[in-house]
């Protein structure tokens, strides 16, 4: 809820951490205790418009912050799918200005897996003048790249990674080389990655000389 949502920010203000991605969380049935109650206390803009309540020194109650000085920096993102089609989107889009007024300082997308489609996609959400940033995500083999396409909604991955990662003899080397190159062909129209290792975290240092 909005009590240990703002306990938490605060908390990791105190440690140095500024920068926030607000997203909504996963239904407690798909998780590990799946008995557990939902707490669904905010949507994404109203804890964006609370990162900027507390800026101002007042928490979302309106009461003061214990007064030491030093006010909290706080920054939040938002998460968008510009994946979507139709009214669907229609919605998105309108949700996006929604985050964007709220004080969302970014947008982030789901995994990019072709360049050329996302290109298209992302067109309709880059009249809110705030960076866009996409994910990148390391896909390690035949199996994952299968999964994805049959169970994870968004992009899907093109035929030709397919074909790379069959002929490849190091699969985890060439699914670097995919995600250097989609990380490259962003750069013209993206302000920066975030990129999901899968597995791999060691080996992001090399991944990233090969960016």
């Amino acid at each position: 809820n909005r009590l240990a949502l703002q306990s938490q920010v605060l908390g990791a203000s105190a440690e140095g951490m500024d920068t926030f991605l607000v997203t909504k969380g996963s239904a407690t049935v798909f998780g590990d205790h799946p008995q557990a109650a939902d707490v669904s206390d905010l949507e994404p803009w109203e804890l964006l418009l609370g990162l900027r309540t507390l800026n101002s020194g007042r928490d979302m109650a309106g009461k003061l912050l214990q007064d030491d000085g030093l006010l909290p920096q706080l920054s939040g993102g938002a998460q968008i799918n510009p994946w979507l089609a139709g009214e669907e989107l229609r919605c998105e889009l309108g949700e996006a200005e929604r985050k964007v007024g709220a004080g969302a300082r970014f947008l982030i997308t789901p995994p990019v897996h072709d360049v050329g489609r996302f290109e298209q996609v992302i067109a309709p959400f880059e009249c809110f003048g705030v960076p866009i940033i996409t994910r990148v995500m390391l896909v390690r083999s035949l199996a994952m790249a299968l999964y994805i396409n049959e169970n994870v909604g968004g992009d899907t991955i093109p035929e030709a990674t397919f074909w790379r990662l069959r002929l490849a003899t190091d699969r985890a080397l060439e699914s670097m080389k995919i995600a250097a190159e989609i990380t490259r062909d962003l750069e013209s129209f993206c302000r920066g990655v975030c990129i999901y290792p899968a597995g791999l975290e060691r080996e992001l240092p090399e991944l990233m000389s090969m960016c």
